[in-house]
C-alpha cells in the first residue's frame, strides 16, 4: 500500500513533468535599430534619399514624413496619390521612392520623437524683421510681378497651386528670408537669381495687401 507521503510525491512528479512540457508563450522580437538593419534597407535608404528629398520635401517638411509608421502598401497607395496631385516623381522612380518611405517611416522604425522649441525661440522665429533694402515697395508694380514669375506656382491670387500659399503668412516679414528662397530656390522651386531688391521689395508689398478673406 502506498504511503501518503509516496502519493504526494508521484503528484507532484507529475505535475512537474507537465509543467516542463509546456511551451513558454514566444516574447516579441527587439524592434530593429539602424545598426542591425539589413543591407537590403541601407541600398533602399542610398537610392531613395535623394529622390524624396526632390518628390516630397519640396512641399513637405521631413517630419510630416518621419512620424508615419506605415507599411509598404500603404506607402505605396500614399506615393500614387501623390504623383496623381502633381507630386515632382518620375514614374521610374517610383519603387525607389516606396522602398525608402517604407524602410526609413515604416511599422518597425520605433517610436518617433517630435522635436521641440521654446516659447521664446518659436515667438523670435515669427517675428516681423525690419525690412533694409527690401523697403518701400509698391503694390501696384509687385502685383505685376507677380502675374508674371510666381503666379504660375503660387496661383494668381497666390493662395497656392503647386506652390505653397502665401497669403498672411509671417514670412512676408521676413524680407531677407524671402530674398534668399527666391534668388536660390528652394525643393522643386527654381531659382529667380536675377531678381532684384526692388522686384522683392514690390512684390512683398504687392502680397502684404493681401488677406485670407
Amino acid at each position: 500500500m502506498t504511503s501518503a507521503r509516496g502519493t504526494w510525491a508521484a503528484l507532484l512528479a507529475i505535475v512537474l513533468a507537465g509543467a516542463s512540457a509546456c511551451t513558454k508563450p514566444a516574447l516579441p522580437s527587439p524592434v530593429p535599430d539602424a545598426s542591425t538593419r539589413s543591407a537590403s534597407v541601407v541600398h533602399a535608404n542610398e537610392d531613395g534619399r535623394p529622390i524624396v528629398k526632390g518628390a516630397c520635401l519640396s512641399c513637405h517638411a521631413e517630419e510630416m514624413l518621419a512620424q508615419q509608421r506605415l507599411p509598404k502598401e500603404k506607402w505605396a497607395a500614399t506615393v500614387k496619390k501623390m504623383s496623381g496631385w502633381g507630386a515632382n516623381l518620375d514614374p521610374s522612380d517610383t519603387d525607389a521612392l516606396v522602398a525608402y518611405l517604407a524602410a526609413t517611416y515604416g511599422p518597425d522604425a520605433g517610436p518617433w520623437e517630435p522635436a521641440t522649441i521654446s516659447a521664446a525661440d518659436a515667438t523670435e522665429a515669427l517675428e516681423a524683421q525690419d525690412d533694409g533694402a527690401y523697403a518701400g515697395g509698391d503694390a501696384a508694380t509687385g502685383a505685376k510681378l507677380f502675374i508674371e514669375r510666381c503666379a504660375p506656382c503660387h496661383g494668381a491670387n497666390a493662395r497656392g497651386a503647386i506652390g505653397v500659399n502665401l497669403v498672411d503668412r509671417p514670412l512676408l516679414y521676413r524680407a531677407d528670408y524671402v530674398a534668399t528662397t527666391v534668388r536660390t530656390g528652394r525643393g522643386k522651386m527654381l531659382p529667380l537669381a536675377s531678381t532684384t531688391d526692388r522686384d522683392i521689395a514690390d512684390i512683398l508689398a504687392h502680397l502684404r495687401t493681401l488677406r485670407v478673406p
